[in-house]
């Protein structure tokens, strides 16, 4: 059986400016409104996503149109080009001795027939030199259009970036605040009394959202625990994040009046905190398969990792077992409530990223 000993006493406080920026004592939480606004500013981020992408799929289309309209305005005006030059041709073949004139004259069955056939060529190259100003015309309506569709090209482009930048912005907050992804950080612990330090680095690999540290036994043998991670992990917990260059990134608290009730664990993660706390064998564990750890499991006390509070249910990951077992194990409001309620103290500790 896997034993982690938790002291009844929590170790004296250390004075200074460092421990009070450590251990400040936080209003209690109560964040359910601040996850909502952060879900909202998810979905708006989102739909503005995919309104700009649209937006930047319909002007592509756009572009891909009069190209085509632009190739097919050259068409015809070659056409029309093609036809004038052969009512030219019709018309003036011979021009200089002028026998299309004469034989238009001579096969006329009077003068004004003459002329009328003559009006009706001149008809004919008017429409021909008509139509190729309309296309002309046409052409630079469409060459404007291609170029108000470039420039617009270019603006979607930094809109789509903006908004892409905005909806991973969003997702991320979120997922700072639901750490939705935290039994991917699940660790067994190397050691039988080293629970409290393996809570812990899960904690910070949550946050992180990666599994940035792996070695739970070398975080529990560092200085900064001393190979003792039962109690005051708020205080040994600074020492390490300092020490790794996560100070700045990661606050750690030890949480005010503690935690004994499923509504305040709530509160707490549903703020975005990480919470470590420790019960011992009154408490029914909870495992991630469905089962439950036998009934007295861990008589000197646990420490566990609480990430996540969603729909009514509360995750843990739990380094005493390996990860089918330990990583997410459900608690439903009555079986969180029976957790609290197996010891008196649980020594809760919040980390966050700042």
């Amino acid at each position: 059986m896997t034993l982690c000993l938790v002291r009844a006493k929590i170790l004296p406080v250390v004075t200074g400016v460092f421990l009070v920026a450590a251990f400040a004592l936080a209003a209690q939480p109560a964040y359910a409104s601040v996850r909502d606004d952060l879900k909202d500013s998810y979905q708006t981020a989102v739909i503005k996503y995919e309104s700009a992408v649209t937006a930047q799929d319909l002007n592509a289309a756009a572009l891909v149109q009069v190209d085509a309209d632009i190739a097919e305005n050259e068409r015809k005006t070659e056409q029309t080009e093609e036809q004038l030059g052969e009512t030219a041709v019709s018309m003036y073949k011979g021009t200089r001795g002028s026998w299309v004139l004469v034989d238009l004259l001579l096969n006329a069955e009077s003068f004004s027939d003459a002329v009328s056939r003559y009006e009706k060529y001149e008809k004919i190259e008017g429409y021909y030199r008509d139509k190729i100003n309309e296309l002309e015309q046409q052409r630079e309506i469409y060459n404007m259009r291609k170029t108000q569709l470039e420039v617009r090209k270019a603006e979607l482009e930094e809109e789509v970036a903006a908004a892409k930048r905005a909806a991973e912005e969003a997702a991320l907050a979120l997922l700072d605040n639901t750490h939705s992804d935290g039994a991917n950080f699940h660790q067994r612990q190397g050691v039988g009394n080293n629970c409290g330090a393996t809570a812990f680095i899960v904690a910070v690999n949550t946050i992180l959202h990666e599994n940035r540290y792996v070695d739970n036994v070398a975080v529990w043998e560092s200085s900064s625990f001393n190979r003792d991670s039962t109690t005051d992990l708020a205080w040994k917990g600074s020492n390490w994040l300092l020490a790794n260059g996560l100070f700045d990134m990661i606050s750690i608290e030890t949480v005010a009046g503690d935690i004994h009730t499923a509504q305040q664990m709530r509160d707490w993660l549903e703020a975005g905190y990480v919470v470590l706390a420790s019960s011992g064998p009154g408490s029914t564990w909870q495992r991630a398969d469905g089962t439950q750890a036998a009934a007295g499991s861990f008589p000197d006390g646990h420490w566990v990792t609480f990430y996540r509070y969603e729909d009514g249910i509360f995750y843990a990951n739990d380094s005493s077992v390996e990860s089918a077992k330990g990583a997410g194990c459900p608690y439903d409001e009555a079986q969180m409530q029976q957790w609290l309620d197996g010891r008196s103290n649980h020594f809760a500790t919040a980390l966050k990223k700042r």
